[in-house]
């Protein structure tokens, strides 16, 4: 006659599976929290690279359509300013098609959708240029803030509309943002730990130094060579 289990028999028992599942449930817990600290750290990585490929996409365009703007020093190779630093290059250009004098405010251009208010334009016949802000724009042209400084021939000027990109660090709140022209800015990358260019002028190469926040720092440092920027020397 086979007799039952005693209860001490039933108490062990009941102890080795409880601690049976309890390591299959602290296993489990481990793994997941590996997993997720792995998956985040993938995120955080592809983030980075997204915010780094953004950037040298600018950084490739800057200075296009700008050669002769920039050989004359009418717009920086790369502007630094206490907040960031902006890249310029030209989102669309016209031929004038009437002489240009020196103290007019409006010139006649068509083809240019883009100009607006507060936008940047440039005037060069190859020789001599200018830069100077739009106060208003139609069909029939654009309104200059300040009169042109010389005079421009039809035919041989070029009317360029320009674009600046801004790529700015908020260091308070660990947020890389990027702004085109007078948009507001958007956040680019978050936790962000430092940033900074180092820009070559002799070489045209920029220097990319990217550091995200986390109890290890991780750092993402690339180097361009700004193609546009180099032709303009």
């Amino acid at each position: 006659m086979r007799r039952g289990l005693t209860l001490v028999e039933t108490v062990v028992g009941l102890a080795i599976f409880l601690v049976v599942v309890l390591a299959g449930l602290e296993s489990f817990g481990a793994a997941r929290s590996v997993f997720s600290r792995l998956r985040d750290a993938q995120e955080s990585r592809l983030s980075a690279l997204g915010a780094l490929d953004k950037i040298k996409a600018d950084l490739l365009q800057a200075g296009r359509g700008l050669s002769v703007f920039l050989r004359l020093g009418l717009v920086p190779s790369l502007e630094e300013a206490a907040d960031g630093w902006a890249f310029w290059n030209a989102e669309r250009a016209a031929r004038s098609t009437e002489d240009l004098g020196a103290g007019q405010v409006f010139i006649a251009v068509s083809g240019m959708p883009e100009a607006a208010a507060g936008r940047k334009v440039g005037l060069s016949d190859g020789e001599k240029g200018e830069v100077a802000t739009v106060v208003a724009a139609s069909r029939a042209g654009i309104t200059l803030s300040s009169p042109l400084t010389q005079d421009y021939a039809a035919g041989r000027t070029s009317i360029v509309l320009l674009r600046r990109v801004m790529i700015s660090f908020d260091r308070a709140g660990a947020v890389l943002r990027r702004k085109v022209n007078a948009a507001s800015s958007q956040p680019l990358l978050e936790d962000v730990a430092n940033f900074g260019l180092a820009f070559d002028p002799s070489s045209a190469r920029v220097e990319i130094r990217l550091e995200k926040k986390g109890k290890v720092g991780v750092r993402y440092d690339t180097a361009i060579a700004a193609k546009n920027l180099a032709l303009a020397r």
